[in-house]
């Protein structure tokens, strides 16, 4: 069966996208358990807007964070080539992406 895997992605909307575009995109993603049963635990948060993460050196914090958890690599790789996971990235996510903000990682626990 293999290793859990954690997947954990972040990243940072347009300047003109509204509320209605976060809670779409929180949405969409929240709506992807139910679709895809690979999917074993998730998570879903949004930043705080803190003054230390917004002055960072290295830049500003992104602002959705979205955590999922497959029971091994192969559940991974069903999740992200879902229709469902495929749809959210294309009409959901992809015209209210900061381009150049994902920043995402899959590790083994």
């Amino acid at each position: 069966m293999g290793v859990a895997v954690k997947h954990i992605v972040m990243f940072r909307l347009k300047d003109a996208c509204t509320d209605e575009d976060f809670d779409t995109v929180c949405k969409g993603l929240l709506d992807l358990p139910a679709k895809i049963p690979e999917i074993s635990q998730h998570e879903i948060g949004r930043d705080l807007v803190l003054p230390s993460g917004q002055n960072h050196p290295a830049g500003k914090n992104r602002q959705i964070a979205w955590t999922i958890y497959c029971k091994n690599s192969d559940d991974y790789n069903t999740y992200d080539q879902h229709e469902a996971h495929q749809y959210f990235l294309k009409n959901i996510l992809g015209p209210r992406v900061q381009p150049g903000s994902r920043a995402a990682i899959q590790y083994e626990v």
